[in-house]
């Protein structure tokens, strides 16, 4: 079973692939992955503060803030979510 301390739900599109549902797509196998086959716990996912489209993408995950911090020199927002809500 993965460390899941360290597992973290992302997405990187092109700007061309912006707005298409790719990363909401993507997100949602990875949810279902991680919490079907390799029965995780909890998944997180970091943006940062000022990128709104992959915050709404974390949104329509199901994925709810948790906190604000400083991360790899950067302001980041965190959410996460939990099997059982997934």
């Amino acid at each position: 079973m993965a460390d899941e301390s360290r597992v973290e739900l992302g997405w990187l599109l092109a700007r061309r692939a912006w707005g298409k549902g790719y990363a909401t797509e993507g997100g949602r196998a990875g949810l279902d992955y991680a919490f079907g086959r390799l029965e995780m716990a909890r998944l997180i996912s970091i943006a940062l503060v000022a990128n709104r489209r992959s915050r709404r993408v974390m949104e329509k995950l199901g994925l709810s803030l948790q906190g604000r911090t400083h991360w790899k020199g950067s302001d980041v927002v965190w959410y996460a979510i939990d099997r059982e809500d997934g």
